[in-house]
């Protein structure tokens, strides 16, 4: 075959072309720090990383329910405990109260303190967590307690709210319930006895000037431990969340590694290659110098 010097030309312009390519995509290797950069690079490496991809936006999505399952949770813990505490000081003003040397007045001075316990025991039942109030069931935009009368002396407490859980995702087909319930403050039948109903029976009590009666005794020791027992439900609820936090936490590190060992670049080995098709490329360089440098001028000199 005959080469003509078009064709000589011509093919390494072609040789030079196909390494300058070579060497352009090394160089965008290294700049992005990624070998997969379109699926073509790897088909079957880019279904992995895709498959990967779509386990870590999972893990993300758990973790971030998990981080609102543990405010709600911490936030309804606290909530109780001040409720607690409020049906502590309570039954401690009772059993004051059932001295045999305070007059009737003493005692109305007794259940004007538990009258203020009952309106601030409403309060902290209508506790909202970025706009949401936590004991109303799915009703969350609805004022879980309504006292009445509005101002003055509280005579009842209705509940507005629902006795639907709260469910978290926190795993795949693993749901926890995060919420406590109004109705499990305020149940409808006893025991346990309700958190405003016996507050109000105390205060109604001490307003006349009486001792608080063995029934309503009775009653601050139910309505303290349903305290006890709804915040240790919370507690257990707590400590399963933060265990499955740190075990998902774990699974993000060993997934992330994958995904980077299925996208990243090996650095060390990229730099490598872009030497080697550096020097390839200065070397075609040199050697179409020399071949296309000779013409028939410099025959004739």
């Amino acid at each position: 075959m005959r080469v003509s010097s078009n064709m000589l030309v011509e093919q390494m312009i072609t040789n030079l072309q196909r390494n300058t390519e070579r060497l352009l995509d090394q160089q965008d290797q290294l700049a992005s720090g990624k070998r997969l950069r379109r699926p073509s690079d790897d088909p079957a490496g880019t279904e992995r990383a895709l498959r990967i991809r779509g386990q870590l936006a999972t893990l993300e999505q758990h973790l971030r329910n998990i981080d609102a399952s543990q405010v709600w949770l911490e936030t309804t813990d606290k909530a109780l405990e001040n409720q607690s505490d409020i049906v502590q000081r309570a039954r401690e003003l009772a059993v004051q109260s059932r001295s045999s040397i305070l007059r009737a007045d003493d005692r109305q001075a007794i259940g004007r303190e538990v009258d203020e316990l009952i309106k601030r025991a409403v309060e902290i039942g209508n506790t909202t967590l970025a706009g949401r109030y936590i004991f109303g069931g799915h009703k969350t935009t609805t004022q879980p307690f309504t006292a009445s009368p509005a101002t003055g002396s509280v005579t009842s407490v209705a509940y507005n709210g629902d006795t639907n859980s709260i469910l978290q995702n926190i795993d795949r087909s693993v749901d926890v319930p995060v919420n406590v319930t109004g109705r499990e403050l305020e149940p409808t039948t006893s025991p346990p006895a309700g958190l405003f109903t016996t507050l109000i029976a105390l205060r109604n009590e001490l307003q006349a000037g009486t001792m608080p009666s063995d029934t309503t005794m009775t009653d601050l020791d139910s309505a303290l431990q349903n305290m006890n027992d709804l915040r240790a439900r919370v507690g257990a609820t707590l400590n399963r969340v933060d265990q499955t936090a740190d075990r998902l936490g774990q699974v993000r590190v060993s997934v992330t590694e994958l995904l980077s060992k299925a996208e990243d670049l090996d650095m060390a080995e990229a730099i490598m290659n872009f030497q080697t098709q550096q020097a390839v490329y200065q070397a075609a360089l040199g050697t179409a110098a020399r071949v296309i440098q000779p013409s028939l001028l410099d025959f004739l000199r």
